[in-house]
């Protein structure tokens, strides 16, 4: 098994290598190969090496970018980029901000955080690249946007947290942990806004008017709507409340809106179709399937074997904030809640450690890497970027992701644990 999981590393490492050498190359093409290669050798059966296709991720992408793909074609979007410039008075500084606060509103009403970003990185990256904004920062603002609900009382991940963390008999402090996330999620944001691109709008003069230029310029939106705009507008509201009142599949939810407009007004037209992002999809079913392997082979455990073998409870606390942090940044940070909070109860309930610190060093830890191009949020990204730039945005994404994995557990556990 030691052979398997270094052969596997050393894998993986290549797979990355060539597609950060080679722009052009689809990381997916290499991974889905790999995946196979690695699987077999270590003895894992097709159907198993199979099982690691993310199918729901990968019919929210197709869901999504095919119902945004025709509000985009028929002129919905610009409609609708154009109201919200329209709320900043013409400050191209302060739509980022806009976009945060609409996901911080979507995500604290209850809706998954998935349902959250699926409603508003679409918007968010397209508003980008209309007035000029970086995709990369305006995308990383907005998922910190939704992050703000992670852990509030009535959010999924708050109810595993508190729920898992009760069922071991620890004592939990829902709206304290909320607020945390809150402050720390909007500091994050404001950092990431003045680093990436902030600094150089707060200099631009105002827009004249709420144009839809690509440069931000003049260009009116039209103010008769067609009766195609309408309706699609209408089936963007109907996603919305779907999916934020009644939690409904964001992928199913939205190719079947997707669907209906097809049908009732553009028949013939193969525009929506294309605007799926399917490199996104095959990058995707890519390196999760590998990433699944690498699971199903026991890396994974040896690395949290190596992390968790620490001596002090506080260094405890760090590991199980390193394991958090890696894990979700390639998986699903709710399943990363349900294996990690068991493990790090009996620390917080020992008395030996912060409570409150310890535990929100270890949850901010988990959704701080959502932005990684291999987390759903990442790729909502991605998928919305324009083909030529997908490469180079998934490389930073990809830093920023790593980064904040090797970081983020560090620098909170340092005041929030130690001090």
């Amino acid at each position: 098994m030691g052979t398997i999981v270094v052969v596997s590393v050393v894998v993986l490492v290549a797979v990355f290598v060539l597609a950060t050498v080679w722009d052009d190359l689809n990381i997916g093409v290499l991974a889905l190969p790999a995946a196979f290669a690695v699987g077999s050798f270590a003895g894992l059966p097709v159907k198993e090496i199979v099982a690691g296709v993310p199918a729901q991720m990968i019919l929210l992408i197709a869901g999504i970018t095919f119902l945004f793909g025709i509000a985009r074609t028929n002129g919905t979007l610009d409609w609708i980029l154009g109201a919200l410039l329209k709320l900043t008075r013409g400050r191209r500084a302060l739509i980022p901000w806009i976009f945060f606060l609409i996901a911080v509103v979507v995500a604290n009403i209850g809706a998954l955080p998935t349902a959250a970003l699926a409603i508003t990185l679409p918007l968010a990256i397209s508003a980008a690249y209309r007035y000029g904004i970086s995709p990369f920062m305006m995308g990383v603002v907005t998922i910190q946007g939704a992050s703000t609900s992670a852990f509030s009382p009535i959010s999924v991940y708050g109810t595993i947290a508190n729920g898992v963390l009760s069922g071991h008999g620890v004592a939990t402090s829902p709206g304290m942990l909320w607020l945390i996330h809150l402050v720390v999620s909007a500091l994050v944001a404001a950092v990431v806004y003045l680093v990436f691109g902030g600094l150089r709008l707060l200099r631009q003069p105002k827009l004249v008017d709420a144009g839809n230029a690509p440069s931000g310029g003049t260009v009116a939106i039209a103010v008769k709507a067609t009766a195609y705009q309408k309706t699609t507008l209408a089936g963007l509201v109907l996603l919305v409340v779907g999916l934020a009142g009644f939690n409904l599949d964001p992928g199913l939810t939205a190719l079947s809106i997707g669907a209906v407009l097809n049908v009732l007004f553009a028949r013939r037209d193969k525009r929506p179709v294309q605007e799926i992002a399917w490199p996104v999809i095959l990058l995707l079913a890519g390196v999760l399937t590998y990433i699944h392997v690498l699971d199903e082979i026991g890396v994974m455990d040896a690395l949290s074997r190596g992390l968790a073998n620490l001596g002090s409870p506080a260094l405890g606390v760090l590991a199980l904030a390193y394991i958090a942090a890696i894990t979700s940044a390639l998986a699903s940070s709710s399943a990363v809640m349900g294996s990690v909070l068991p493990l790090a109860a009996p620390l917080l309930a020992g008395g030996a450690v912060p409570f409150l610190g310890s535990l929100t060093t270890i949850t901010l830890s988990t959704v701080i890497v959502d932005a990684s191009p291999l987390s759903l949020a990442g790729v909502l990204i991605m998928a919305e970027a324009k083909p030529e730039e997908r490469g180079s945005l998934f490389r930073r994404l990809l830093v920023f992701g790593l980064a904040t994995a090797l970081l983020a557990p560090l620098l909170l556990w340092v005041p929030l644990v130690l001090l």
